[in-house]
């Protein structure tokens, strides 16, 4: 990298030599490695003290984001570190930050919240690590590693996917469940968790091996009152039937355990279409605040899983015009994906990978709305250039909340073992998400802030709630 070296970050014990100033800038930047859980108490050290107070809205971004080429990303016994970037011009830190952390920070500080009892909120539940050792179909051994964060509980079970993949970035996730849960208003904290694994380079016979060995090794840490695992990347309803029936056998029949099962094993009907049904539902309360309905608005879907392909069809079915959309999908053409994002359109809904929506093309966009079907598609100097247009954006943490919010559908008629049908499912979810907006909105009123702020404002305000009303200090 270009430029003079001043000092060191200091993260712990750890030294991190990678302070420097470009040349023809009058700012300062550093490229910091630091562990999520010590972001609280993150001190900045230089040479010739630009910063000498704790860093107390660290947060995390995608490494993509920039170009660390010339860096070497750090770890150091069992600490998960990970990049972040911040800016220092005049003394001033101004955070570049990646929810949910950093909108966190920015959320407990509108609503007032005491500096410990906004450290406990952040601190995790429970972190555990598993060895999950079996047999491959060639008689080999193949051990891998399992893990599950458990957030926060102060509202109910914690909830949140199992993902087989070979990457761990589950502890943003859960915290980020945390205020899904809470903003979707049902009785839920967060958790994340999965297997270290490729499910591609794996046969049907070793994932249900290694699903077992993983829910053995886990079963007294899970359960109906405690974590509510769902499906994620890499699994489905066929893990969370193996995931059911290997915990039945030493607790008893526990349909209740999982959610997001195939319906023979009391799955719920309408999960399936849920979460794109919930983008929906959103899209129909936003668009009614201002004046408009589906019918009237062009769309453009970004992504072809499951949760945009039901969008496109749910929208399509209302009335909704989509110019550009899903791979296969009847009455569009072909485009090119990188340019999908800028097409012109009223509503564009990211509904794929994260940080498709960042500096380079947030000027280009031209849609007046964004519905965040996907999670964190928008990154922070996307959503400020975008902001200052005047586009008005759905947050992930409401819009794509109709998933978790039909799991809790699912976990209700379980425990009371009466099963609803697909029309009670929709009205339900309906009503959660026409709820939820108007909750959002308030908060939006009260404390004069955007629709990002009021959904995290809100989230975090019901969990602190309920974390002082059970007597966190005691």
């Amino acid at each position: 990298m270009d430029g003079q070296w001043l000092g060191a970050v200091s993260v712990g014990h750890l030294e991190v030599p990678y302070l420097h100033q470009e040349r023809g800038q009058k700012c300062w930047e550093i490229l910091v490695l630091f562990d999520i859980f010590l972001a609280s108490s993150l001190q900045v050290r230089t040479e010739k003290h630009l910063c000498a107070e704790p860093l107390t809205s660290a947060t995390l971004i995608t490494k993509s984001d920039y170009d660390l080429r010339n860096l070497t990303l750090l770890s150091h016994g069992s600490l998960i570190l990970a990049w972040t970037f911040l800016r220092v011009n005049q003394r001033k830190l101004d955070l570049v930050s990646w929810p949910p952390t950093g909108i966190f920070k920015l959320a407990a500080k509108l609503l007032g919240l005491d500096s410990k009892l906004e450290k406990s909120l952040l601190i995790p539940f429970r972190e555990i690590k598993v060895e999950c050792t079996i047999p491959k179909d060639d008689g080999t051994l193949a051990s891998f590693v399992g893990f599950r964060v458990q957030h926060d509980n102060a509202r109910g079970p914690m909830k949140g996917g199992i993902r087989y993949h070979p990457r761990d970035e589950v502890n943003a996730l859960a915290q980020l469940m945390t205020w899904k849960t809470a903003v979707a208003n049902i009785p839920y904290g967060g958790a994340k968790g999965g297997i270290g694994c490729n499910p591609g380079e794996l046969s049907v016979s070793e994932l249900e091996r290694l699903t077992r060995v993983f829910t053995q090794k886990i079963h007294d840490l899970i359960g109906i009152h405690t974590d509510v695992p769902a499906p994620d990347m890499g699994t489905g309803p066929q893990t969370m039937a193996w995931i059911l029936d290997e915990y039945s056998k030493f607790h008893g029949y526990s349909p209740a355990v999982v959610t997001g099962k195939p319906i023979d094993l009391g799955g719920s009907l309408g999960r399936d279409a849920a979460t794109g049904r919930g983008v929906l539902f959103a899209t129909e309360a936003l668009l009614n605040e201002h004046g408009k309905t589906i019918s009237d608005q062009r769309f453009v879907i970004q992504g072809f899983g499951n949760v945009g392909a039901w969008a496109a069809q749910l929208i399509s079915e209302q009335g909704g015009k989509i110019v550009a959309g899903v791979k296969g999908f009847h009455g569009g053409d072909p485009i090119d994906p990188k340019s999908i994002l800028v097409e012109d359109c009223d509503i564009l809904i990211p509904a794929a990978l994260g940080g498709v929506i960042n500096r380079e093309n947030a000027d280009d966009i031209k849609a007046k709305f964004i519905i965040e079907a996907a999670n964190h598609p928008t990154d922070p100097e996307a959503d400020e250039i975008l902001s200052k247009k005047g586009v008005v954006i759905l947050p992930d943490i409401y819009a794509n909340s109709g998933g978790v919010t039909v799991s809790y559908f699912e976990w209700v008629q379980n425990i009371q073992g009466f099963m609803w049908d697909e029309e009670k499912v929709n009205n339900e979810l309906k009503n959660y998400m026409n709820r939820g907006f108007k909750d959002v909105k308030e908060m939006c009123r009260t404390h004069d802030c955007d629709l990002r702020m009021g959904a995290f404002t809100l989230g975090v305000n019901r969990v602190a709630r309920a974390t002082v009303l059970r007597g966190w200090g005691a």
